[in-house]
Formats: C-alpha cells, sequence, structure tokens
C-alpha cells in the first residue's frame, strides 16, 4: 500500500466513531456561553489543551504553574483545559486544597500571572465536571470557545500529554480510551468550521508525534506543527522561557515561522526534550508524493528489498519508529555507489 493513501483507506466515519464513545463523558459547554463582540483583538491566544487524567498529572499540573508564571498579557490570552482525574490521589491532595470546590474535575481556566507554585490561581472560566478529554467532540468544543471568546490575529493549540504516534495522544484513564489521529483530524476539522479560523501553529507537548502519517493527516489544519520525534520526560516543555520570549517578541504582524522558532529555541536547553521541530505543513504534498515514488521504485525492484529490510535493522529509531530520513540517506548512498 502506497503511504499516501493510508489515511484514505480506513473507510471509518469520524462522526459515527466519535458518537459511539461514552455519551456522558461529552459535556460541550461553548453554544451555552455568552461570547463578548466587543473583547479587543489581542496579537495571540494560546490554548492548552492539559490531558492529565493519567500518570503524568503531577507533571501537568506543574506545567500549568509554570505558565502561570507568565499568565496573560496585553499581547497574548492564555486559556487552558486541564483534567487531572484519580491519578494525583496516589500522592495526597493536601498541595492542592485551594483547587476549587472538586479537585478532578476538568476545568477551563483564563491563565492569570501568579507566582505561587504549589496552588491555582487563575480564573476560574467553567467547571466542566468529569470529562472525557480523548473525545474528539470535547477538544473541539474546547478549540471553538477559545477563539470564539479569546479572539487574536494568531492562535496555536498546545496538546499536553502522553503521545504514540499514528495510534494516538491524550490517555484518559478515567473513560479507558485514547484521542486517535483521524479523531484529532476530526476534532481539528469541526472547530474549524464553527469558527472559521484555521490554527497557526499546532504544538504537541507528547513522545513521538513528530511523524510523517500525523503530519499528513493534520496537513490542512494548522500551518505549521512542532513537535518532537524522541520521548519526551515528564516535565515537558519550558512553558515559563517560551511564554517570555513569545510575549517580548511578537507584533500584530510576527509571522508563523518567527513564532514556531521562538518556540522551538525557548527548549533548545531543556533536558526533557532532544528533538523538537518545526514542520511546514505546506511542504507535506511533496513530501507524501516524493515518499509514493520511492515507494514504487522499491516494488519495481525486488531484489533490493532484502537489502533494504536489512539496512532498517540498523537506522535510528524512535521507539517503534524507524528514522525515515535515514532510511532515504542509506538508499541514495547505494545508488550513488554503484
Amino acid at each position: 500500500m502506497l503511504i499516501k493513501n493510508m489515511a484514505k483507506e480506513k473507510n471509518i466515519n469520524i462522526q459515527e466513531q466519535a458518537d459511539l464513545k461514552t455519551d456522558s463523558s461529552v459535556k460541550p459547554m461553548t453554544d451555552s456561553v455568552t461570547i463578548s463582540k466587543n473583547t479587543s483583538k489581542k496579537d495571540l491566544t494560546v490554548l492548552f489543551y492539559m490531558a492529565g487524567d493519567n500518570n503524568l498529572s503531577n507533571c501537568i499540573y506543574d506545567n500549568f504553574n509554570q505558565i502561570e508564571k507568565v499568565g496573560s498579557t496585553d499581547k497574548m490570552n492564555l486559556v487552558a483545559q486541564m483534567d487531572l482525574g484519580v491519578y494525583r490521589n496516589s500522592k495526597g491532595l493536601n498541595s492542592y486544597e485551594s483547587f476549587t470546590t472538586d479537585p478532578f474535575n476538568c476545568k477551563r481556566y483564563l491563565i492569570k500571572k501568579d507566582n505561587d507554585t504549589k496552588s491555582i490561581n487563575s480564573e476560574l472560566l467553567q467547571d466542566l465536571g468529569k470529562t472525557n478529554m480523548a473525545h474528539p467532540k470535547i477538544l473541539s468544543d474546547f478549540i471553538t470557545y477559545g477563539i470564539k471568546k479569546y479572539p487574536a490575529e494568531k492562535y496555536i493549540l498546545i496538546i499536553s500529554d502522553h503521545g504514540y504516534a499514528y495510534s494516538g495522544i491524550c490517555d484518559d484513564k478515567t473513560y479507558d480510551t485514547w484521542l486517535k489521529i483521524d479523531e484529532l483530524k476530526f476534532a481539528l476539522e469541526d472547530a474549524k468550521k464553527k469558527t472559521g479560523k484555521k490554527l497557526d501553529i499546532l504544538g504537541f507537548d507528547a513522545c513521538y508525534m513528530a511523524n510523517t502519517e500525523t503530519l499528513y493527516d493534520m496537513k490542512n489544519e494548522a500551518d505549521y506543527i512542532i513537535a518532537s520525534s524522541e520521548t519526551e520526560n515528564g516535565k515537558g516543555w519550558n512553558y515559563e522561557k517560551m511564554l517570555k520570549d513569545l510575549n517580548d517578541n511578537i507584533k500584530t504582524d510576527t509571522d508563523q515561522v518567527k513564532i514556531s522558532s521562538l518556540i522551538v529555541d525557548s527548549n533548545k536547553n531543556n533536558s526533557a526534550i532532544k528533538t523538537l521541530s518545526v514542520l511546514d505543513a505546506k511542504k507535506t504534498e511533496l513530501l507524501y508524493s516524493s515518499l509514493d515514488e520511492l515507494a514504487l521504485s522499491i516494488l519495481n525492484s525486488p531484489n533490493e528489498i532484502k537489502n533494504i529490510k536489512k539496512m532498517i535493522l540498523n537506522v535510528r529509531r524512535y521507539g517503534n519508529y524507524e528514522d525515515l530520513g535515514e532510511i532515504c540517506k542509506f538508499i541514495v548512498s547505494v545508488n550513488v555507489k554503484r
């Protein structure tokens, strides 16, 4: 099967698939919220989708507090939806008593500057109760809410949680499910239809999300994608430095490449991440047409397939995933020698 056609041959109706997920986990809130049309437009709105209903809950909580060190400014809206689930209970609740009435509920916040790293003090916008963060309609609803309520020149969505390449992202233990990549695509498309806005930048603060299959499905949902090929350890991105750099450098006309570069550069000395990169979604079709040509060439050269299989065993790997660039370099080097 040619790589380009993998997503097209699934024969999955994502709308039906979304509806099959537990109905009690879906409580869309955007339609019931009065959204002011007089809200002034800022340079940037950053939407943080923080799915911590798993063993990353304490890391997600710490990330939120790191974001609070900068908080929303006259240039940036920082809006978060955070779910911590039941996993924090294993470490006790004493340090989280100020988290509001129910520390396990999923909540939306307008993040405000705060130097208290032990509790959440940002403005609570909505308490969503127990929520399945791995449901595409929940993600779509959050994006729609954030874009409509906090207008800006440019929009960034950052998804924080476990990731496993094309297998999915957002591990929700309460509902025992992951957000699959085709469901992620559905969520982003749905939000785009409802808002008329396409994401400028889509960021994955998660392992293994810089891969060609995910990039192909996201190519029409954001102009630039920031992700890591390798694992990230629990502490994730350096949000404090990233947001300070953005606030110090962005203007109304700051382009997407500059913003993306600021995000990646802010993590250069981050020991948690070794392979964070910016992917230009506009170049995806060229990448896939080239991969199709390569695949056809390999299929038409059966004598070389055995050599390629041996070579793949020795290329750099990210988890269970081979480095496509190294595979291509090997094939080119063999052809040049001949």
